[in-house]
């Protein structure tokens, strides 16, 4: 029973190790350590980000446990138009994109999750 708790727990372990190096983590761009420093914080601040964001907002879909690379090709790389019309920020997704579904729930999940309050003066 224990033996099999600590093998999911490094199996879980082995994933994000995966994922970090599929975000960058596995090269160290400049001669210097100070700035492979920074590069390195700024992969794991990204690779949070995306998990956050699949965990929360992509929740029950088939990108919830998908690999940075699927990400990046079906949902970062949409193309998207940003209208800004009396003060609110709409985004136009193509009608034909495949993932257009999720991207849209994902967004209205996002505006769900912390709905700001107004400030009492």
């Amino acid at each position: 029973m224990e033996v099999d708790r600590l093998q999911r727990e490094h199996a879980h372990v082995e994933e994000n190790i995966k994922r970090l190096k599929t975000c960058g983590l596995d090269r160290f761009p400049f001669p210097d350590t100070a700035r492979n420093k920074i590069w390195t914080s700024m992969v794991g601040w990204a690779h949070t980000l995306c998990r956050w964001f699949q965990l929360d907002l992509l929740a029950g879909t088939e990108f919830e446990h998908a690999h940075p690379k699927k990400l990046r090709r079906c949902l970062f790389n949409t193309p998207a138009i940003l209208r800004v019309r009396n003060r609110q920020t709409w985004t136009l997704w193509p009608k034909h994109w495949p993932w257009n579904p999720h991207l849209r729930n994902a967004g209205r999940r996002l505006r769900t999750m912390n709905q700001p309050t107004p400030l009492q003066i």
